[in-house]
């Protein structure tokens, strides 16, 4: 086997195994949120009802919201610390000076850690 050959092989598996660990360290927890009144996220009304959020729960980022399948709302946040474990899933909203709600973070069971939502910059 050739020289040329062998290094183009190496180059191959570094870049495969670089791939490989960049994927193992994407941490994307999906979870339950359930919404119980109707309530924005950046200007996109989430309907009351239940959906799936999916999030990197390692750093913060750009949750996706999905409903049937099908995505509804992206919603950029931060992960910030509880004072204590979440005893259950709660989603807090904010009121606006229009009587609307919006999400303002979402708090899973069991997770010192919270979603909190940048609720100006969310997109559908």
């Amino acid at each position: 086997m050739s020289k040329s050959y062998k290094l183009r092989g190496l180059a191959i598996a570094m870049v495969l195994a670089a791939f490989m660990s960049v994927t193992a360290f994407a941490q994307n927890a999906t979870r339950t949120l359930v919404v119980s009144r109707d309530a924005k996220i950046g200007g996109v009304v989430l309907p009351q009802g239940k959906y799936s959020i999916e999030f990197d729960d390692k750093k913060e980022g750009e949750a996706v919201i999905t409903r049937n399948g099908r995505e509804v709302a992206k919603a950029p946040y931060k992960l910030v610390d509880l004072a204590k474990n979440a005893s259950d899933n709660a989603v807090v909203f904010t009121l606006n000076g229009d009587g609307s709600f919006e999400v303002k973070r979402f708090e899973m069971k069991g997770s010192k850690t919270a979603l909190l939502f940048d609720t100006t910059v969310a997109q559908k």
